[in-house]
């Protein structure tokens, strides 16, 4: 069973200690060496932020910020853990549900994936993103998406 639910310090610290590793990997090659109070900050600041609980578990913690001084525009994040893919058609339903309340908040989403992480291209595009094969950011090993635009 999926739920969204308001994302809590609780359920960052559960979702951060059991980070996929594909998104450990990401965190890191974005530089985030202190994760935690990089997504405290984020989730203080967002328009929308929540959690996904698959089975009353913390699975997902996800959110979207303003962008300044670009009007309409929303950062969209997510990192997640291996229980995501024990429910992964209602997982799905859910994602769609999460990025069309992004939309009603921000006609453009985007932001930067990292390029090894497969598994994140995949959903983005399944989702309806689009994903720009330029290697851009840090070390050039990132690819910037959107929707929107």
């Amino acid at each position: 069973m999926i739920q969204i639910a308001p994302m809590t310090e609780e359920a960052l610290d559960y979702v951060l200690a059991r980070l996929r590793k594909a998104d450990a990997d990401e965190l890191r090659a974005a530089g985030l060496n202190h994760p935690r109070e990089t997504f405290l900050r984020a989730a203080r600041d967002a328009s929308y932020t929540g959690v996904v609980l698959v089975n009353g578990e913390a699975a997902v913690i996800f959110g979207v910020n303003s962008i300044p001084d670009e009007d309409d525009v929303g950062l969209c994040w997510a990192v997640g853990t291996d229980q995501i893919h024990a429910e992964p058609f209602a997982a799905a339903r859910a994602s769609v549900r999460v990025v069309r309340q992004m939309r009603r908040q921000f006609s453009v989403l985007r932001n930067w994936v990292h390029c090894e992480h497969a598994d994140a291209c995949r959903w983005l595009l399944w989702l309806g993103f689009d994903i720009d094969p330029q290697p851009v950011g840090p070390n050039g090993r990132f690819f910037a998406f959107s929707m929107g635009e």
